[in-house]
């Protein structure tokens, strides 16, 4: 798995989605939904598991 950087993107009451990045290279690895109280709870699409690092 690799190591990520996490932000919401807004939306649902300021919550949104939380978006995954690779803290390496910055690709989004991770998408879910979240409840109104910001917890992810839905994957959109999930990649850690098989991300490979570009740089």
């Amino acid at each position: 798995m690799c190591s990520t950087l996490a932000h919401y993107t807004g939306g649902n009451k300021g919550w949104g989605t939380m978006v995954y990045c690779c803290d390496i290279c910055g690709e989004e690895v991770a998408e879910y939904l979240c409840d109104k109280d910001g917890i992810p709870t839905e994957a959109l699409y999930d990649n850690c598991e098989s991300h490979k690092c570009s740089c």
